[in-house]
């Protein structure tokens, strides 16, 4: 029965996607610059490609990256920021809302929500994003924090790596 509704539903793609003969003994006959609109989920998918970070995929350990966001909750105890933040293209992490870690030596106890800051990830041993730096963007310290941030960058992450005031 799982055979005969997994032909089924393929002879159904197939068909959908403009392919008279969906034999699936048969080769595909789909010529090579027909490929995308034979499939166009892959053709769709294709066109997101200028959205990924192709950089750190070259890196290929995206490891580190710059965020931007605004605090919405300080948990020192756990030395913890919860953190609404724009997409993270160096980690490739979407716009959301979390907590983040913070690694030893950073000091939380100056921000307070509502501020917006910018802030550096890195990529921990167990796989976890930590906050290694955090500026608060309307600190009278916000340029010296951001410079310290950007020397701790590899070289080739801080080309083409600003930030928004």
């Amino acid at each position: 029965m799982r055979t005969i509704l997994t032909m089924s539903a393929a002879t159904l793609l197939l068909a959908a996607c403009g392919v008279e003969d969906a034999s699936v003994d048969e080769p595909a006959t789909t010529a090579p610059t027909d490929r995308a609109a034979a499939m166009p989920m892959q053709a769709a998918d294709m066109q997101n490609m200028d959205r990924m970070d192709h950089d750190a995929m070259m890196r290929g350990d995206m490891s580190m990256g710059m965020g931007k966001g605004r605090v919405v909750e300080i948990d020192e105890d756990g030395n913890r920021v919860r953190i609404d933040h724009d997409a993270i293209e160096g980690v490739g992490m979407a716009a959301m809302t979390m907590f983040f870690e913070a690694k030893r030596g950073v000091d939380l106890a100056a921000l307070e929500a509502g501020d917006e800051v910018h802030f550096m990830l890195e990529k921990g041993r167990d796989s976890t994003y930590r906050i290694s730096a955090i500026c608060d963007i309307e600190g009278q310290e916000h340029e010296r924090c951001m410079a310290s941030m950007h020397e701790m960058m590899p070289e080739g992450m801080r080309n083409g790596m600003g930030h928004d005031r």
